[in-house]
């Protein structure tokens, strides 16, 4: 894309149409993995089944580029500081923060 195109596109008003193959899931569990290229955000459903393990039911892969996913964090922070800023601080457990710390 031409210099002059890239200025206009950075100017154009951005419209958001909702696809009709949309949908909402839910998750609370993640795994990322990582490759050069890109990063993969690997969704789940955590259940605590009957033979006391975790098991996480993975539904959907979201993969996007090493550039999107810093943007991503900078949005994910700046929305989590003014939710907190409305409602109080979010806490975290000490065990969740502390499987985030083995796995790195």
């Amino acid at each position: 894309m031409a210099t002059k195109e890239r200025k206009a596109a950075k100017k154009a008003p951005v419209q958001r149409v909702r696809d009709e193959t949309c949908r909402y899931v839910y998750a609370n569990g993640v795994t990322i993995a990582t490759t050069p290229y890109d990063l993969q955000f690997i969704f789940g459903h955590a259940v605590y089944e009957a033979a006391k393990v975790f098991v996480v039911h993975e539904h959907t892969v979201v993969m996007m580029s090493p550039e999107h996913a810093k943007s991503l964090h900078h949005l994910l922070d700046q929305r989590l500081k003014l939710w907190e800023s409305q409602f109080g601080e979010i806490k975290v457990l000490k065990d969740t923060l502390i499987q985030i710390s083995k796995e790195k």
